[in-house]
């Protein structure tokens, strides 16, 4: 979670690039809201407690106020790119910056989350903007066109290496015109490296097979 933390503050708020996070498991989904909404109203607790008139405290100093007004400047600039950002989802129609898709979302809604977050202008015109995007794995990973964002990370390894395959395709694709950079995440030592051993066994054994069919395919054949 340290990694898509520093993801979203580094690519996403300080870069301006869009972000997508896949993961098969719903509860997977569901820590990675907590994990931005948290985010969200600690960085609201802070700026509130910046706002609030603590200047009486000290019998309106100098130092007093001068502190106040760094302290309020700093808590509105972070406060702006938070606002910039969102950390808010939407899931259900309101207005926020971090989108969801999963197998329960609507044709209707989930046309309208890929439109909002491949929207140039955001909120000018698509009146929704997203710099992150939350996607299961069996329900975003195919028919999806997601070319403005530039980063890609897969929380989890499906036993199905073509849905892993198909969910990277879904930002590095044609109609891509900048680098992509796709982050695959694995627990070392646990059933997450064998899953994905054996996928990277079953993508060599395709080559191999494809590889014969192109090659007999190809051979000059003799005329009888």
């Amino acid at each position: 979670m340290a990694l898509v933390r520093q993801l979203v503050e580094r690519a996403c708020v300080g870069g301006g690039e869009r972000l997508v996070l896949f993961a098969k498991r719903i509860d997977v989904l569901d820590l990675l809201q907590g994990m931005l909404e948290t985010a969200h109203s600690r960085q609201r607790r802070r700026l509130v407690a910046a706002q609030r008139p603590w200047g009486g405290l000290w019998g309106g100093g100098g130092q007093a106020e001068a502190w106040l007004q760094q302290a309020r400047a700093l808590a509105g600039a972070v406060d702006s790119c938070m606002e910039d950002f969102g950390w808010r989802l939407d899931r259900a129609g309101a207005e926020g910056e971090v989108l969801r898709l999963e197998g329960a979302t609507s044709s209707a809604e989930r046309a309208r989350l890929i439109k909002a977050f491949n929207h140039p202008n955001g909120r000018a015109k698509a009146r929704l903007f997203a710099s992150v995007f939350l996607l299961s794995t069996r329900a975003g990973s195919v028919g999806i066109n997601l070319v403005s964002a530039t980063r890609l990370v897969l929380m989890d390894v499906d036993w199905n290496p073509v849905h892993n395959e198909q969910a990277v395709s879904r930002i590095w694709r044609y109609g891509q015109t900048r680098p992509c950079f796709i982050y695959r995440l694995l627990h070392k030592a646990t059933l997450e490296e064998r899953i994905y051993d054996r996928t990277l066994a079953k993508e060599e054994l395709f080559a191999r097979a494809k590889q014969a069919w192109v090659t007999r395919w190809r051979a000059p054949r003799r005329r009888v």
